[in-house]
């Protein structure tokens, strides 16, 4: 007899059926009611209680060893059910906890590892790749509140290239580190306002050009500069205050306040 999971294939002796009267019978802590093989080993279908009694298995077996598709149950509640190779969680499953979260996809050794998707109770998801339980690669993380990055993950985090954007329409298209925008980028308001320049540690900091708009019915602002902690530096490339161009070598004069971006928020929710 050959069995062939998970890409693998092993060799296996018969199969030898069940006492009579014991399929489906409930077994104690230690015990295995299902198929052997004639060297005593589970092989074929059968359940196992682990003696912790905290580990329960359901599904197929080979010279035994939990291989092929089954269903292990935890004493907390959650179970994971899909493949196994070779006595591992290896392959695709999908792992369902109490609280109401839930993954599906690709599994390395018992850990998410590869594509797949993951759900939590509060309303966060996020589909892409993973790399040891964490997100690692290119994804998607919708928030509870409707907010929604697509784009690079490193470690869990967002780092590279990504693209946020909230529920009222604000929206930041550039680069990120360890969860905050940082890097160049271009960041877009509600009201029309826009930045284009750099980051640093999720605030505007550096080079770069903020414009009011004309959508919020207020007087067009623009200025084009240097940054510090989100707060435009005095001198500046150009200024531009109710539609007219001033071109700066000196600071401000003194009365003349630069325009302010609209307050910044936070990261994005870990899952």
């Amino acid at each position: 007899v050959t069995s062939r999971s998970a890409g693998r294939s092993q060799k296996s002796l018969p199969v030898v059926p069940p006492p009579a009267g014991r399929a489906g019978a409930m077994i104690d802590p230690g015990s295995y009611d299902g198929q052997t093989n004639l060297k005593g080993l589970r092989h074929g279908q059968g359940r196992y209680v682990y003696p912790n009694a905290f580990f329960t298995y359901d599904g197929d077996w080979v010279n035994g060893k939990k291989h092929g598709r089954g269903k292990l149950l935890f004493g907390d509640g959650s179970y994971y059910e899909g493949d196994f190779d070779d006595g591992e969680i290896n392959g695709e499953g999908t792992r369902t906890w109490p609280s109401g979260a839930r993954y599906t996809g690709e599994f390395l050794l018992g850990e998410r590892h590869g594509s797949g998707t993951l759900s939590t109770e509060g309303g966060v998801t996020y589909e892409g790749q993973w790399n040891g339980n964490r997100r690692h690669g290119r994804g998607k993380l919708t928030s509870a509140d409707g907010s929604v990055f697509e784009g690079d993950f490193v470690l869990h985090r967002q780092t590279g290239q990504g693209r946020l954007t909230r529920p009222d329409g604000e929206t930041y298209v550039g680069q990120w580190r360890d969860g905050v925008r940082h890097g160049v980028g271009r960041m877009t308001w509600p009201d029309g306002a826009a930045y284009d320049g750099d980051w640093e540690a999720g605030v505007i900091h550096g080079q770069g050009a903020f414009d009011s708009g004309d959508a919020s019915g207020q007087p067009r602002r623009a200025y084009t500069g240097g940054w510090t902690q989100g707060k435009p530096d005095l001198q500046a490339a150009s200024v531009v205050w109710q539609g007219l161009i001033a071109e700066e070598t000196a600071p401000a004069e003194q009365g003349e306040t630069p325009p302010q971006p609209p307050a910044e928020d936070g990261p994005l929710p870990l899952v």
